[in-house]
């Protein structure tokens, strides 16, 4: 059926035992299989992990429609969504388009959502996933380097940010 996998099985592990994974058999003459865990089954349940009845409707949405922390509005956080995710624009790209949106809202003196690239990225940085802080390392090239002209990526430090995975499903 499955192998006996080492752990505890309270998420900080392998599942402990068989008990937690089930296993189907496909195909022509049933040569693949899937394994499928018993507990992550996307069940709706509540804050403590009680399991809802089947077509419970979820609660009401309480939070004031209009909260867009950290983002001041709706068209900050579009415009951070639509240049960093969307469109991956580089910082050089953003500055110059927020500076001809700055220019072109001087006469309602008014100013566009961000002030540079840097700040977009800052506010980018302080939007919350529950309680789970963004974290970064830095990586570096450590092959060999010519010794006439190398590329100036291979003595650089870039920074890797993330979320800590088990935090985020906890």
């Amino acid at each position: 059926m499955g192998e006996h996998l080492e752990g505890s099985g309270d998420g900080e592990s392998p599942p402990s035992s068989t008990s937690e994974i089930e296993t189907a058999f496909y195909g022509h003459g049933d040569r693949l299989y899937r394994n499928f865990h018993t507990k992550l089954n996307a069940c709706p349940c509540d804050k403590q992990g009680n399991f809802l009845p089947q077509n419970t409707p979820p609660k009401p949405n309480n939070s004031d429609p209009d909260d867009w922390t950290p983002y001041d509005k709706c068209l900050q956080f579009e415009t951070a969504e639509l240049l960093f995710t969307r469109c991956e624009m580089s910082v050089e790209q953003i500055n110059i388009l927020l500076d001809l949106w700055a220019a072109s809202l001087l006469k309602y003196r008014d100013s566009p959502p961000f002030a540079s690239a840097h700040h977009m990225y800052k506010i980018i940085d302080d939007t919350p996933l529950g309680n789970v802080k963004w974290q970064k390392f830095g990586v570096q090239y450590t092959g060999n380097v010519p010794q006439a002209n190398p590329p100036p990526w291979m003595s650089q430090t870039f920074e890797v940010w993330f979320h800590d995975l088990r935090s985020v499903i906890h």
